[in-house]
């Protein structure tokens, strides 16, 4: 029903760019993301500096691992609005699948510096040490995002990240 007000919205008005970004949501929630990107993309065509449809498109793109691409989506949304800690974080998931851990850690740092409590991001920093094998980083990083939010501990006992140190005797001590 959303889609259909939006798409109703947008025919009254086509450059309705929130319109367009807020469609783009609900396609993304219904996992749509190629009809996610296509109405972000379109947002952003009537206003090229909308950090956040440039943020959610580089959300879309790590779902469909395109980790170049949504690195590309990230950096323009920091571009733009370099003080927005989601965009910092998003852009360390991508570099994080693309095997370059140390800036992805740099990144995460810039989202935690913006957000002091922001436990996603201990927490996905915690998911990059581990599979850097550095046990202890990744423990502490871990632990901080479990005191921030409970359930990054019942996260973390499934989570793949952590396969390659799940036996670690320091990992025991928070899932």
């Amino acid at each position: 029903e959303a889609i259909s007000s939006y798409d109703r919205a947008i025919e009254l008005n086509p450059d309705y760019h929130d319109a367009l970004y807020f469609r783009g949501l609900a396609l993304y929630d219904l996992e749509r993301y190629e009809e996610a990107i296509s109405s972000y993309d379109n947002a952003i065509q009537f206003k090229p500096d909308f950090h956040e449809a440039w943020a959610n498109r580089g959300d879309v793109l790590v779902e469909l691992k395109q980790y170049e691409a949504a690195f590309a989506s990230y950096d323009q949304a920091i571009a733009i609005k370099p003080d927005d800690r989601f965009p910092h974080k998003g852009r360390a998931v991508a570099l994080m699948r693309l095997g370059r851990y140390d800036e992805a850690l740099e990144s995460f740092d810039r989202a935690i510096e913006l957000k002091s409590d922001y436990e996603r991001a201990y927490y996905d920093k915690a998911r990059c040490y581990a599979l850097m094998d550095a046990v202890p980083e990744a423990v502490d990083y871990l632990s901080r995002a479990i005191v921030l939010d409970p359930k990054y501990r019942e996260l973390a006992k499934t989570d793949a990240e952590f396969d390659a140190i799940r036996d670690e005797e320091a990992l025991h001590l928070y899932i």
